[in-house]
C-alpha cells in the first residue's frame, strides 16, 4: 500500500458519504486519505433516489455522470408497509419529475472514483481497525 507522505484528514469508509466528503474536503485543498474495507465494486442492495437528490448532485457537480449511468429513471414509488394495501406516490403530477432507482454497486463505484480525482488518496481492502489521536 502506497500512502502519501503525510494527511490532513483520514476517512474511513468510501461508500456514498465518505467518497462525497472526500471530494468535497480534497476540492477544498486538504490532502485526504480514504480506507474502504473492500474493493470496489462491491455488493450493495439497490437504492431508491428521489428527486430531491438532484440538488445536490448539482452541488457535487455529479449530476451528468449519473444521468449518463444508464441508471432507471422512475416517476414515483409503491411502499408496501404497515398495510395489506399498497401505496403509490408521484414526484409530481404530470409524472415529469423523476428520480433514480441505482445498482449500488456502479452508483458507489463512481462517486469513489468521483473523489479519487478530485484529488483523495483512496486505499481499498484496507480498513480502519483504531484511531489514534496525538
Amino acid at each position: 500500500m502506497s500512502l502519501p507522505p503525510s494527511t490532513d484528514i483520514v476517512i474511513a469508509g468510501g461508500g456514498p458519504a465518505g467518497a462525497t466528503i472526500a471530494r468535497l474536503l480534497s476540492g477544498l485543498g486538504y490532502r485526504v486519505v480514504v480506507f474502504e474495507k473492500r474493493r470496489f465494486p462491491r455488493h450493495q442492495i439497490g437504492e431508491s433516489l428521489t428527486p430531491r437528490i438532484l440538488p445536490i448532485l448539482d452541488f457535487l457537480g455529479v449530476r451528468a455522470r449519473i444521468e449518463s449511468a444508464g441508471f432507471l429513471r422512475m416517476a414515483g414509488h409503491t411502499v408496501c408497509w404497515g398495510s395489506d394495501q399498497p401505496r403509490t406516490s408521484y414526484y409530481s403530477e404530470d409524472y415529469s419529475r423523476r428520480g433514480f432507482q441505482v445498482w449500488r454497486a456502479d452508483f458507489d463505484s463512481l462517486l469513489l472514483q468521483y473523489a479519487r480525482e478530485g484529488g483523495a488518496h483512496v486505499s481499498e481492502e484496507h480498513f480502519v481497525k483504531n484511531v489514534m489521536l496525538h
